[in-house]
């Protein structure tokens, strides 16, 4: 894996946004997240630059209404 991207569990970017990994992983299992309008349908989805809106932007949705901005650095 190179320094630019992050595994989606069990890194750095849903388990700062739900407070265990646990959580995160019945989340996507249960097709409830999805990053920039696509649905995540694994836990070991690897997330770079490519995924990023603008190299530099990731939204990432929880079910129907909530919503955050992640921003890329590096």
């Amino acid at each position: 894996m190179k320094s630019n991207e992050y595994l989606i569990v069990h890194k750095s970017i849903l388990p700062e946004y739900f407070e265990q990994v646990i959580q995160a992983r019945e989340l996507i299992n249960g097709n409830s997240i999805s990053i920039n309008g696509n649905k995540v349908n694994s836990v070991d989805l690897v997330v770079d630059k490519n995924l990023a809106l603008f190299d530099k932007y990731l939204i990432v949705r929880k079910g129907k209404k909530t919503y955050c901005l992640f921003n890329l650095i590096g």
